[in-house]
């Protein structure tokens, strides 16, 4: 069968197969426009997650995009784990993801806490409560992590507190991206000034479409100098 019959299928088994050929073949060319396959919304299961350890292991990339890719929660803990052993990428995209369950979320806390290559991570439109916020604050403690977007994740109240009490020891993060998760200007806002005044290293917090963007607050949540920048939308 031709590489070209392999490029339209949508098997991602049949694909990685023929990808281990090219590697064996040392024909790179050929690889990359394979992967390109791989894009936001394509389903990976458990047996798709294992198949792509052959080109983990052998590539490296800028970034990983499994937005919407409907992972489940064995595939998502495999690839997860093969990311970190193999040290595959410095970004990480894993929105959309709503199935992943506990040893999912165990597996990505301790890739955060873990990798040396990971820089920016982005889990967006997912609920991050519970047990997935606890297991992600506790990987940022001491995480290398410098970008961090977690926008429309449920994060008001006990989420964000709980949050912010791993980031005030954070000495990595630079970008706190906190878009649209209907923060309030009470109690909320009182927990992002205790995080900006014990964290000395985040230089940008986003919190755009929340109820805390309101250009009259910025000095209320902000006790910094002018070189940290709070990025407000007023949508309220």
């Amino acid at each position: 069968m031709s590489l070209l019959r392999y490029w339209h299928q949508r098997d991602f088994l049949n694909t990685f197969r023929v990808v281990q050929f090219c590697l064996l073949a040392n024909s790179l060319p050929i690889i990359f426009p394979l992967i390109a396959c791989l894009h936001q919304g394509e389903r990976l299961d458990h047996r798709s997650c294992e198949a792509l350890e052959v080109v983990l292991k052998s590539l490296h990339f800028d970034f990983i995009n499994l937005q919407a890719a409907q992972l489940e929660e064995n595939g998502a803990s495999s690839l997860l784990d093969m990311i970190l052993y193999y040290e595959s990428t410095t970004h990480l995209d894993i929105s959309d993801n709503s199935s992943m369950g506990t040893s999912s979320w165990r597996a990505l806390a301790h890739l955060i806490k873990q990798s040396v290559c990971l820089y920016r991570l982005d889990v967006c439109n997912v609920a991050l409560v519970d047990y997935p916020v606890q297991a992600l604050s506790k990987a940022l403690r001491s995480s290398r992590l410098t970008v961090l977007h977690l926008q429309h994740v449920q994060l008001s109240g006990m989420p964000l507190y709980t949050l912010v009490g791993a980031l005030k020891t954070n000495q990595a993060l630079r970008e706190l991206h906190l878009a649209n998760n209907l923060l309030n200007s009470y109690q909320d806002a009182l927990h992002l000034r205790d995080l900006l005044r014990f964290n000395n290293t985040l230089q940008t917090l986003e919190l755009s479409n929340n109820a805390v963007a309101d250009a009259g607050k910025c000095s209320y949540i902000n006790p910094r100098t002018t070189w940290f920048t709070v990025y407000y939308v007023d949508v309220w």
